[in-house]
């Protein structure tokens, strides 16, 4: 059976809540738990400034993105632009690491810091801000925990970029701080995302990153896709705290398949169908095994034998008010007059889709005063 919400919260260890505010708070804090449990020795390597300066929600996304891609199939690479010390790239390593997946990660930082800085990035960035990195070390770690598909590419993104040429992502994380270094790559990074691939964009909505935000608006101002702001548990009181933003590129298989279940909720057949094994699973639930289709036209011949056998029920003859010996059979089963209906019937289903209602007020008007209920495939 379901578990509860309140049952899920003490099984963690967490006390029910009571309003909204403290449903989001006991909500993050199993969140938290849930990362932790998986990726807890990896997040203990890059926490606290250690290696990342992005909070624990954002790096679950990154994980949660980096699983997806893989459950879905959406083929293609993982690129990183502002690596800084690694935290962030070595989560989606490990993670694709543990899924065994053939993928690589390229990583782009200018290991020197921010580039110069114009006005509508704020007064709180500055040139060179983060060069509080050495990359032969960052180079260094990712060796000593095996992971060769790890690229770590230097340089100013505008120098660099044309390493992406040629290649397939279906994850990207931009963290640029700057407009001018986010619309340097946000053009290539899209074209280069496959469809169904996702985008996530870090200081999205900051305060102190002004520029993100008006580059990503500026850019996706003429695309279809939504920009989606990541919630954080942080930002009702630290505002900017853990801004960010992800989008998902159209198409893939996912939205091929979501394309064809809305074809399919539209195709006459396909509902015709379904509504014929409602039909029949009716008659089975209520006893009624034994049954006569009314009507003997193309649509008797569509549904015949249809799902009737599978659930136990029995069509033992066709109703046609003008039955003839030239068509003594449809599908097998024998074509009758009503009123010359030789064996008892449990019910009696309308099977028409132009003329259900007239031939339904005809079937309860003879089979009405033998007790024998008439049923209707489309309407009530």
């Amino acid at each position: 059976m379901p578990i509860a919400p309140v049952e899920v919260l003490e099984a963690a260890g967490l006390e029910s809540c009571a309003g909204p505010a403290r449903g989001v708070a006991l909500g993050a804090a199993l969140d938290e738990r849930l990362f932790v449990q998986m990726l807890g020795p990896v997040y203990d390597e890059v926490r606290d400034f250690k290696r990342t300066r992005m909070a624990w929600p954002r790096l679950a996304q990154l994980a949660a993105l980096a699983r997806a891609v893989a459950r879905l199939g959406v083929p293609g690479d993982y690129a990183e632009f502002g690596t800084w010390r690694g935290g962030s790239l070595y989560l989606v390593a490990e993670t694709w690491r543990r899924l065994e997946q053939n993928r690589d990660l390229i990583a782009f930082d200018s290991f020197a810091g921010l580039p110069p800085t114009a006005a509508r990035d704020g007064a709180a960035l500055h040139q060179g801000q983060f060069a509080d990195v050495d990359v032969n070390e960052v180079r260094a770690f990712f060796a000593s925990r095996g992971l060769s598909r790890v690229h770590l590419v230097q340089g100013w993104f505008q120098q660099t970029i044309g390493a992406l040429s040629g290649r397939t992502l279906a994850l990207a994380h931009i963290d640029c701080d700057t407009h001018d270094s986010t619309v340097a790559v946000l053009g290539r990074v899209w074209e280069a995302l496959a469809p169904g691939g996702f985008l996530v964009v870090d200081d999205y909505a900051h305060p102190d990153c002004p520029g993100v935000t008006i580059a990503v608006e500026e850019f996706f101002a003429r695309r279809e896709e939504v920009v989606w702001q990541t919630p954080m548990p942080e930002s009702a009181t630290a505002p900017g705290l853990n801004c960010s933003c992800w989008v998902r590129k159209r198409g893939g298989r996912e939205a091929n398949e979501a394309a064809r279940a809305v074809g399919a909720a539209h195709d006459p057949g396909i509902l015709r169908a379904r509504l014929v094994e409602l039909t029949a699973q009716v008659c089975a639930a209520r006893g009624l095994r034994r049954i006569a289709l009314y009507g003997a036209g193309r649509h008797t011949e569509s549904i015949l034998p249809g799902p009737w056998p599978a659930a136990g029920v029995q069509v033992v003859a066709i109703l046609d008010d003008h039955a003839a010996a030239s068509r003594p059979h449809v599908a097998g089963v024998p074509v009758v007059r009503p009123e010359a209906l030789p064996v008892p019937v449990d019910a009696v289903v309308v099977s028409s889709d132009r003329f259900e209602d007239v031939i339904a007020t005809r079937a309860a008007a003879v089979f009405g005063p033998r007790g024998v209920p008439v049923l209707k495939l489309y309407g009530r």
